[in-house]
C-alpha cells in the first residue's frame, strides 16, 4: 500500500456532517475517518493535517463565547496529543449584518491548508 497524507478542512467537513445528519451533526472520530478514507482508496494513512479556526472571542467574552472556547480548547488538546495529526489554525471573523445580527466566518483556513500542501 502507498502512503498518503490526509488534509481536512473542518469547516467543510462540519457542513457535510450536518447535511448527512439531516440537520444534526454526525459524530465521528477524525482518525478513524481518515484511515477509512485512505483504506477505501487502497492507501495507508501516514499523517492527518486538520485545519480549523477557534471560535470568535470578543474583547470582553460573553458566557457563550467562553463556553465555546473551553469546548474548543478541550477538543484541540485531545487532537494535538495524537502523533499522526497536525492541528492547523486560522481565525474566526465576526461580521455585523444590517439587522444587527452577526455572521461568523473562518478566515485563513484555506490558506494554511495550501501552505501545508506546498511542503509536499
Amino acid at each position: 500500500m502507498e502512503d498518503t497524507l490526509i488534509f481536512i478542512d473542518e469547516g467543510f467537513l462540519s457542513k457535510l456532517s450536518k447535511h448527512l445528519g439531516g440537520g444534526h451533526y454526525v459524530k465521528f472520530d477524525v482518525m478513524k475517518l481518515s484511515k477509512n478514507l485512505a483504506k477505501k482508496q487502497g492507501l495507508f494513512m501516514r499523517h492527518v493535517y486538520y485545519a480549523t479556526a477557534p471560535p470568535f472571542q470578543s474583547g470582553k467574552p460573553t458566557v457563550e463565547e467562553k463556553k465555546r472556547k473551553e469546548g474548543y480548547d478541550k477538543f484541540k488538546s485531545k487532537l494535538s496529543n495524537l502523533k499522526d495529526l497536525t492541528f492547523l489554525e486560522g481565525r474566526c471573523q465576526r461580521i455585523k449584518n444590517g439587522d444587527g445580527s452577526y455572521t461568523y466566518r473562518q478566515k485563513g483556513v484555506d490558506t494554511i491548508l495550501i501552505m501545508a500542501l506546498s511542503f509536499f
